[in-house]
């Protein structure tokens, strides 16, 4: 196992908070990242802004959960674009990916969406600079549905959707390093407007 797997499981445990000055060092990332998790994004004027968000840093199915939105937009007869994170993706330019790109490029969960929308004519756009990505993807859409994005400012989304784990909502229950939290669950919920429950039914024998 890798050392930032290592670490990343931990995390999501929770089981580094015993460990001396942890308490201090979550307290302090709690008090950075709080204000970080409404980000600095000019959303484009003319079309509706859907961020899918979650609780805990790392997945907790808020791709898929970002795919439904999609996708039941599209089918209700809306123009949508989606917007990848763009997680280890080498992409900088912004592209409508054909599903066709390699992982490396765009990033795995790019792949996924481009291949789960492609149907329904909804481009799935990544791009280094977010602002810029979503300029380009706003010229032919009414509705963005932004992966891994909980709220923005000055201007706030048209709707914030934040996604838990049903299983384990809050991961290992407090930021970094002490948990995997990306801040205060008080603000968590200000931030958002609708709260999505994902369950895994491999895991819970569903």
């Amino acid at each position: 196992m890798s050392a930032t797997r290592w670490f990343a499981a931990h995390l999501e445990r929770g089981t580094l908070r015993s460990r001396p000055g942890t308490h201090f060092l979550s307290s302090a990332y709690e008090a950075i990242a709080t204000p970080l998790l409404s980000r600095p994004v000019s959303l484009p004027p003319h079309a509706r802004s859907i961020g899918i968000g979650s609780a805990v840093l790392g997945g907790a199915g808020k791709t898929l959960v970002a795919i439904a939105y999609a996708r039941d937009l599209a089918l209700a007869g809306a123009r949508v674009a989606f917007i990848a994170h763009g997680y280890t993706s080498r992409q900088q330019a912004p592209i409508a990916c054909s599903g066709r790109e390699s992982p490396r490029q765009v990033g795995d969960d790019t792949l996924v969406a481009a291949r789960a929308l492609h149907d329904l004519d909804v481009a799935v756009w990544v791009g280094h600079d977010r602002d810029f990505t979503l300029r380009c993807a706003a010229m032919h859409a009414d509705v963005l549905v932004i992966d891994g994005l909980l709220q923005t400012r000055p201007r706030k989304l048209d709707r914030s959707v934040l996604v838990l784990d049903a299983a384990h909502p809050f991961g290992g229950g407090a930021c970094p390093p002490a948990g995997d939290l990306r801040g205060s669950v008080r603000s968590l919920f200000d931030l958002c407007d609708e709260v999505v429950l994902v369950q895994d039914p491999l895991r819970d024998g569903n």
